[in-house]
């Protein structure tokens, strides 16, 4: 997945939350601006990328999306194992 770069880092996390469902992108159904779940997954990809010196890739985003699932979501051990495998696979299938 490494190698599979993200050319929009905006679209890459709207593609993934429109199939897994694990939070909404948007701010509201009047403010389409990405919620700050979503910001806070584009802040961590761009940051990590930066860090690393990479262009942001599908792992980067797997990463993001991963950090966000285990540090911000107010979800069980389960939940959070069965959200990571559907999050994965949808990563995984963009490669």
């Amino acid at each position: 997945m490494k190698e599979f770069k993200i050319i929009d880092t905006q679209e890459f996390v709207k593609a993934i939350l429109d199939k897994t469902k694990l939070f909404r992108y948007e701010c509201s159904d009047n403010n389409s601006d990405p919620s700050k779940k979503s910001r806070e997954v584009i802040e961590i990809l761009n940051y990590e990328a930066l860090l690393l010196n990479e262009e942001p890739n599908l792992w980067l985003g797997y990463n993001a999306f991963n950090s966000v699932l285990h540090n911000v979501l107010k979800k069980s051990f389960g939940q959070q194992e069965r959200l990571d495998k559907k999050l994965f696979d949808e990563v995984y299938a963009m490669a």
